[in-house]
């Protein structure tokens, strides 16, 4: 074992001197003045209009891309055996190679495919190991290739071969007892078109779920790190950034007896200074509602789209009943109401701003065009909320809110 981690040494090293003369990004995040992981890497050349994308990032400190080679070179002490990792190799042959987990404590695992030139072609993500599971790594592509399991505290190679001609690498993780489970598959990672020459203008982009960074725009010269600010809960209103931090989930009930239920979400920043209890404002601020229609009392998970109020008179239910009471069945006694299991957002009601006076009679409020709500954990009122939509003057709103969400009824 020793002798393949001397091999990974010595060959990450060989690269570093062959070269020197590369650009290469340090890149990492922080939330808070703590450090955090990102998700993915977007690299734009906005000087030749080409790109690069890094993604399925394992949870490291920071992250180091090569943009000479196009290549994730991992983090910064990468090889450094912080503990023994625990894993015995029980094939290697062409086209497999098996190994498994001997400790008795779960670790996170993202494994990792580089060919012989160091460019990364493939990463699983991050997968969960317990004692005795056995990592199976299918090489459907010819050649010779680095193998790495990388976890926070420790990265270990091996050297394969693989046979094949599908340009494709399989994981699969299975125990003693189990069969085997695939977790993730990929084809080659190709190299795309990005090129770029010393001077161009550059934006990097840096993702994490439930966070948001602005991206940071630099010229290409030296080798350098690039740290990004990540922020949560927030509404970002085309260049302008604010901090939402409450929630408040108002239900109003059928609207107009056409068992369309209406439900309204504000999100609201610290600026509004709102009694919960008597729900008095004396503040003004930025703030973002949306009004929510669908067929059922509660507000469930899912993506809604924003259209107009007329929507909901789209479906005409006729079911013999004399609901006027007048003697007769006709048309009179029908119901128009919105299909069952539809919902959508009121584009004419729901609306943002970045100096929202809620105690106004009439808000200042910039009415929407179109855009994606998604919704998640809606349950006792706890949402996740995240927004990507575009207002009718053309703004860019884009945001989330994730928390306990106050709950007003008003619907008697």
């Amino acid at each position: 074992m020793k002798k393949l981690i001397s091999i990974s040494l010595m060959f990450i090293f060989s690269v570093s001197i062959v070269r020197s003369q590369d650009i290469i990004y340090t890149i990492s995040g922080q939330f808070d003045e703590e450090n955090i992981s990102l998700d993915s890497i977007l690299i734009e050349n906005i000087t030749n209009g080409t790109e690069f994308l890094f993604d399925d990032l394992p949870e490291n400190p920071d992250y180091q891309i090569n943009l000479t080679e196009k290549q994730y070179w991992g983090t910064t002490g990468i090889n450094s055996l912080k503990e023994d990792p625990g894993f015995v190799v029980l094939r290697n042959i062409p086209g497999k190679l098996s190994v498994r987990y001997t400790k008795n404590t779960p670790i996170n695992v993202n494994v990792s495919v580089y060919n012989i030139n160091g460019q990364k072609l493939y990463s699983s993500g991050k997968n969960t190991l317990q004692a005795n599971n056995i990592i199976r790594l299918e090489l459907e592509s010819v050649g010779v290739f680095l193998v790495k399991l990388e976890s926070p505290d420790f990265v270990q190679s091996f050297k394969s071969i693989g046979a094949g001609n599908l340009n494709s690498f399989n994981v699969k993780i299975s125990d003693e007892g189990n069969s085997k489970e695939i977790l993730k598959s990929a084809s080659t990672i190709k190299d795309a078109d990005f090129s770029f020459e010393v001077g161009d203008s550059l934006i990097i982009s840096a993702f994490k779920n439930g966070y948001y960074a602005p991206p940071i725009g630099l010229k290409v010269a030296d080798s350098q790190s690039i740290e990004f600010e990540f922020i949560n809960n927030f509404l970002k209103i085309n260049n302008e950034i604010y901090t939402i931090s409450d929630g408040l989930y108002s239900y109003s009930g059928n609207f107009e007896g056409k068992g369309v239920f209406n439900h309204s979400l504000y999100l609201l920043a610290p600026e509004h200074n709102i009694n919960w209890e008597t729900y008095e404002i004396n503040g003004t601020g930025p703030c973002i509602t949306f009004e929510i229609f669908n067929t059922q009392k509660d507000l469930e998970d899912g993506e809604y789209t924003f259209s107009l109020p007329e929507i909901m008179n789209t479906e005409k239910l006729c079911d013999g009943t004399d609901t006027n009471a007048d003697g007769v069945i006709t048309d009179a006694d029908c119901v128009y109401t919105m299909p069952d299991g539809k919902s959508y957002i009121s584009s004419r009601l729901s609306g943002y701003g970045g100096n929202v006076d809620l105690n106004a009679k009439y808000n200042p409020f910039i009415l929407f065009s179109s855009g994606v709500v998604t919704i998640t954990g809606s349950e006792n009122n706890y949402f996740k909320i995240k927004f990507d939509c575009i207002g009718e003057n053309g703004d860019k709103i884009i945001g989330l809110l994730e928390g306990q969400f106050h709950y007003l009824d008003v619907s008697n």
